[in-house]
């Protein structure tokens, strides 16, 4: 007859074999490298070779192709000074390619224009009312010529329109250049100051854009439109989307697009648009629309949008600068812009990963800056983003952060067989050992440990007699304990691969589960006391009002564990002890509303605290308060199931779920941030953010709506993926919260 473990087991092998994996289909991802003026250093971005003496004017598109050092100029960078061309090589590495100034004068009226050529790579120059023609090859500038001059004032933009024509916008108003004339027309029909020219080559249309009026002005027919009404501001920028041939027309205010039926729609927060302030508008080879503003940029693609703002992308520490774009440019040879602000310059690209290619490059993150005896969590960095001052620190939760990595790498030796994911995993899987050797007491695991003589952060430390090195951190979590016992069950099945190594595991999961039921489901400090959150005992659970918040989140780890400690073991003491507290103390009633949903007390630490147990239990292949679990797992993934969590989704997916929302947990892997620095992150201002009438616990305010995983500051899965403002810029966490699910996904044959 076979036991309720292998009927267990049987069943999510079941599982397993009824669910299709989805492709690893490649996705695209923006990563900035931020150029700061040179002696403004801020993280380890790379400076421009110059300072703030010679502020940078404007930028373009160039296009064309010259071979300078085996690599391709992608933007022209003007300068109060000279001409530079500016390329980022595919290898990666940061490369400015500088020119001399043009014998022509520059100053703050100059703009440069990238011109679309069949030869060789022309740009237009407008300086103090001349316009130039001006080559470029390998050594610099080939040749440039006047062709026509007028009375311009400041220039704002220039189109070609495909008949050898240039249009020019300018504060004095619209004007033509045709070929071999030597002055500029001025068109009369615009009789104010022009902010932006676009043209539509399908109708043959010149649209300028003022402040009173957009004007369309076609082969048989004149006509403006008014501001404000249809458009809500004064114009501050214009582009024709390809192939639609939809006008965005920028404002202070929001976008207003015009079909090419003519008539007009309003884009602003509801329809996802996250700033106004518009300046700037480009579109890239793969149909994105690239929007710039005072407050970053944003990317429009096939009705969804991205938000480009802060640290994370822009050359700056704070909110209040460097953010303002004044001047935008799309690559003419990939899916990158750059962006000019008043602190730098951004190169954003948008490149192509699978899921595969981002394990592998987050990966590298975790050695050596998380690597502290084997422990793995959060580094400090001395120096704001910058990644070459960082230093190890002890945390609260060394072994439930140590525990998620070596999960993670248990999975991915189960999958790919690859000896490096074993020595990862056993590793980490030693330091937890550590962890409960240190505190010379059998089922007693340290929080953290340190150096004898190191200093001591807060909370209260001990000195080992087991181990006279290290001094150790007590008053040890239900935290601590849900990670070590969460993730030895996984190693004993997947990892450990000798009788040794199996007696290792083993003896650390009977000696925390037996010790915490000896001691009436207490976890007992050093002290003879119990820790301030280790208590699983109904005399707290159920007979203490206080403990509200933890009586169905500590009823489900108590019994998972035990469950899998009865399955490892098949010891009649763990089973009677779920009888104990099942039969007596309604345990499996507790677990069914674990859950608490009261907006003033969610707590998305514990929904960490509830499902790493219901892998525990799952992992089990028990059968034990089967209709209780799967009531409490039900009630709880549909509670989360807004977050897209790419770990509780999968993890829902194994109880043999069907509909576990796999698109979900893909979109949040590929959405997840590729910078692990908890970049400052401030999302209240955007107009696409409804705030949540219910704050959160902490008082904060709340989205009401999830935005993607790298728009926000959100590392760990027990943290709010609907908190607004975040982050420092002294910290980077460890990437184990992306580790896990992707390789639990692959584990699962979720993912191919």
């Amino acid at each position: 007859m076979e036991s309720s473990r292998e009927k267990g087991i049987l069943f999510f092998i079941l599982c397993l074999w009824l669910v299709k994996g989805v492709p690893d289909t490649p996705f695209y991802q923006e990563e900035a490298t931020r150029y700061t003026y040179k002696g403004d250093q801020i993280a380890d971005w790379p400076q421009l070779p110059w300072g703030t003496h010679e502020l940078i004017i404007q930028v373009a598109t160039f296009y064309g192709k010259l071979d300078l050092n085996n690599t391709q100029p992608e933007f022209y960078v003007l300068t109060g000074r000279r001409l530079l061309l500016f390329s980022l090589p595919q290898n990666g590495s940061d490369h400015l390619i500088i020119h001399e100034t043009l014998n022509q004068s520059i100053d703050n009226t100059t703009r440069v224009f990238g011109l679309i050529s069949q030869q060789t790579p022309t740009f237009a120059m407008i300086s103090q009312g001349i316009l130039f023609f001006c080559q470029v090859n390998e050594f610099g500038i080939s040749s440039c010529s006047k062709k026509a001059s007028g009375n311009l004032g400041q220039v704002s933009s220039m189109v070609q329109d495909g008949e050898g024509n240039y249009w020019i916008g300018a504060e004095m108003g619209l004007f033509l250049y045709r070929a071999g004339a030597t002055s500029l027309t001025r068109i009369d029909y615009v009789k104010e100051s022009v902010n932006a020219v676009e043209y539509d080559s399908s109708t043959k249309t010149i649209m300028a854009g003022t402040n009173t009026k957009l004007y369309r002005m076609g082969p048989t027919l004149n006509h403006y439109f008014l501001v404000p009404g249809i458009i809500d501001a004064p114009i501050t920028s214009l582009k024709l989307e390809e192939p639609s041939r939809t006008l965005w027309v920028g404002n202070s205010i929001c976008i207003n697009q015009q079909h090419s039926n003519l008539t007009f729609r309003r884009i602003s927060g509801p329809q996802g648009l996250p700033m106004a302030n518009i300046t700037a508008q480009v579109q890239t080879g793969d149909g994105s629309m690239w929007i710039g503003s005072e407050m970053g940029v944003a990317r429009y693609l096939d009705g969804q949008w991205s938000y480009y703002y802060g640290p994370r992308f822009f050359p700056t520490k704070v909110f209040v600068s460097g953010n303002n774009v004044s001047s935008l440019a799309s690559s003419n040879l990939r899916y990158a812009v750059m962006a000019l602000t008043n602190t730098g310059l951004s190169v954003i690209v948008r490149s192509e990963w699978t899921l595969k290619k981002k394990g592998e490059r987050v990966q590298e993150v975790v050695y050596p800056r998380h690597d502290r005896y084997g422990l793995v969590a959060d580094c400090h960095l001395s120096r704001f983003g910058d990644l070459t001052s960082y230093h190890q620190q002890s945390s609260d939760n060394d072994g439930l952060w140590t525990s998620i990595y070596v999960a993670s790498q248990a999975f991915r030796y189960a999958v790919t067989k690859d000896p490096e994911a074993k020595r990862n995993a056993w590793h980490s899987f030693e330091a937890l050992e550590t962890l409960n050797r240190v505190t010379g007491i059998k089922g007693l695991m340290a929080r953290s440990i340190l150096p004898v003589g190191a200093p001591i952060p807060g909370g209260t430390w001990h000195n080992s007699t087991v181990l006279p090195q290290f001094q150790w951190k007590g008053d040890t979590s239900s935290d601590e304990v849900t990670g070590h016992l969460f993730v030895y069950p996984v190693v004993l099945k997947l990892v450990a691969e000798t009788e040794s190594e199996k007696s290792r595991v083993k003896a650390l999961i009977y000696d925390i589960t037996r010790y915490i039921v000896e001691n009436d489901f207490l976890l007992i400090d050093i002290t003879g006391k119990p820790t301030t959150w280790g208590r699983w005992s109904p005399k707290y659970l159920n007979d203490d009002a206080d403990w509200y918040d933890e009586r169905g989140v500590n009823s489900m780890q108590i019994l998972s564990w035990l469950t899998s400690a009865y399955q490892i073991f098949q010891d009649a003491y763990f089973l009677k002890a779920i009888r104990y507290l099942v039969d007596q103390h309604g345990y499996g009633i507790n677990i069914i509303n674990q859950k608490i949903t009261q907006p003033s007390d969610f707590n998305f630490s514990d929904d960490e605290l509830a499902f790493l147990p219901y892998l525990t239990y799952v992992w089990s292949g028990s059968s034990l308060l089967s209709p209780e679990f799967n009531l409490s797992i039900d009630r709880a993934f549909q509670i989360a199931l807004r977050e897209k969590s790419s770990l509780w989704n999968i993890i829902y997916g194994m109880t043999g779920k069907k509909d576990f929302h796999l698109d979900d947990a893909v979109w949040c892997l590929q959405t997840w941030a590729l910078s692990m620095v908890d970049w400052p992150v401030l999302n209240t201002n955007r107009l696409d953010v409804s705030l949540d009438p219910d704050q959160g616990r902490f008082g904060n305010a709340q989205n009401s709506r999830l935005i993607p995983y790298n728009e926000q500051n959100f590392f760990r899965w027990n943290g709010s993926p609907f908190d607004l403002a975040g982050g420092s810029g002294h910290t980077e966490t460890d990437p184990s919260a992306f580790l896990l699910p992707y390789w639990l996904a692959r584990y699962n044959g979720y993912l191919d």
